[in-house]
């Protein structure tokens, strides 16, 4: 039976390789976790094992408890995971290539007032959503001091020919959230 914490020199190595690439030590302590994290959901499968299925199961269960920048995040620390492995000769080919990376646009309510605020706007919902012409996610955890409303669209981040439709997108976005939530966000300072 395959289990994360036997691994515990693989994921050594793929530390050390973070740190000679000059990597932030929050960035390597981040990477290093999520691809634990990600290992121990599938305690029986071996590196070597997993698939594109197995990465999608996972960032699918993500995205119903965390917020889109927290996958984008996972996504690019198991990307940089099996690369990793792949460079090592761990295994043949990166079960990540091929999957698109989530990209967003987000509003972040923060502070004391976070909660309070997000309820006048989620009793709104309907309304902006109208106003906005979007679908938006609608992100907050009772245990946190931060919520979100964002859009999110999935890119393949290796088709350096769609970068500027993806940039003109996310400056859209931007600018429509600004344009939106800027006047409301004063209303409700004031």
């Amino acid at each position: 039976m395959f289990r994360a914490d036997g691994y515990s020199e693989l994921f050594h190595g793929f530390q050390l390789a973070l740190e000679v690439s000059g990597l932030r030590p929050s960035t390597i302590k981040h990477y290093t976790t999520d691809g634990r994290k990600f290992l121990e959901y599938y305690p029986d499968v071996s590196p070597s094992e997993i698939t594109s299925i197995h990465i999608r199961q996972y960032l699918a269960l993500l995205k119903q408890r965390v917020s889109a920048k927290t996958v984008y995040e996972v996504q690019l620390a198991l990307r940089k995971f099996f690369r990793f492995l792949v460079d090592e000769g761990e295994i043949a080919g990166s079960p990540c290539d091929g999957i698109k990376l989530t990209r967003y646009a987000e509003f972040v309510i923060s502070g004391i007032n976070a909660k309070a605020n997000y309820a006048i706007l989620e009793a709104n919902r309907e309304e902006i959503e109208k106003e906005l012409q979007r679908d938006c996610v609608w992100h907050s955890t009772s245990e946190a001091r931060m919520c979100r409303i964002y859009v999110r669209r999935f890119i393949e981040l290796h088709d350096r020919t769609r970068w500027p439709e993806y940039i003109e997108w996310l400056v859209t976005e931007l600018n429509a959230f600004y344009s939106y939530f800027n006047p409301v966000v004063r209303s409700l300072s004031s």
